[in-house]
């Protein structure tokens, strides 16, 4: 995706949603059984994807923009588990740093972030596919 304009990426996800090899790359499910699907950009502030999150019930399809197509990956929030041997990231951490991150952990990995000011800044993240 060479513009990286959120109503552009948007666009591009709707199309893909009716590619079945796009949609099987959607694992993350809400308990009411609906597919949750945020867009973030790289430049976006780790914040405003926690907030995306909460807004969505705290598990989501996470699409980010890369190259010709988007990286998507799964996100849930934590509630209070044990994070002590996780490290942390600050809150000017962006989305395209903490997912570059995630990728360097092997495409999967656990997170915990510091002066967020939300109730849910821990949680794991995965890698779930490349779509172009």
């Amino acid at each position: 995706m060479s513009d990286l304009n959120r109503a552009n990426v948007t666009r591009f996800v709707y199309e893909q949603l009716r590619n079945r090899s796009f949609r099987s790359k959607l694992k993350v499910t809400s308990s009411e059984g609906a597919t949750p699907i945020v867009v973030a950009l790289p430049s976006d502030p780790t914040s405003t994807l926690l907030s995306e999150l909460d807004a969505v019930g705290g598990a989501a399809n996470v699409v980010l923009p890369v190259g010709d197509g988007v990286l998507i990956f799964g996100m849930h929030q934590a509630d209070g588990d044990d994070t002590e041997d996780i490290p942390t990231l600050t809150e000017r951490c962006t989305v395209g740093v903490f997912l570059a991150r995630v990728v360097s952990d092997g495409g999967r990995g656990r997170y915990k972030f510091r002066g967020l000011g939300s109730d849910h800044e821990s949680g794991r993240a995965e890698l779930l596919g490349l779509a172009s």
